[in-house]
């Protein structure tokens, strides 16, 4: 797995799945905010912020054009409704992701997706 890997399956993800999967994995691979944070996320902490802060109070920078993503994703969300929600409303959960992630990385034809997102972000940042 290499860093033209995961941005192929990210343009699979934009070009083939839902906005909410891309947006989601360009998230987790382009900022440092914990999976648990998104998964928790309301649309109104995120929406037009260069900078995100987490519950421990750690910054994260917003990439200007996920910024603009994250933007036209939330324009017919409500400010309290979770950024990433299941088909029940309700904020999506850590197997969700996975499940949603590793289907996307077979359909491609590679094993799955790592065991960690640190391990898919430090490939994607090329540490």
């Amino acid at each position: 797995m290499n860093k033209k890997d995961l941005k192929k399956v990210l343009r699979y993800l934009k070009l083939k799945k839902t906005f909410r999967e891309y947006l989601l994995f360009k998230m987790m691979l382009e900022t440092d905010i914990k999976t648990k944070d998104l998964m928790e996320m309301a649309a109104g902490e995120i929406i037009g912020k260069s900078v995100y802060k987490d519950d421990q109070g750690k910054e994260h920078t917003i990439p200007e054009e996920l910024k603009e993503e994250i933007y036209e994703y939330c324009e017919f969300l409500e400010g309290d409704m979770p950024l990433f929600a299941g088909k029940s409303g309700k904020p999506i959960i850590r197997s969700q992701i996975w499940t949603m992630l590793n289907r996307s990385f077979e359909e491609l034809g590679y094993e799955k997706a790592l065991s960690s997102v640190k391990e898919l972000r430090d490939i994607y940042k090329g540490e």
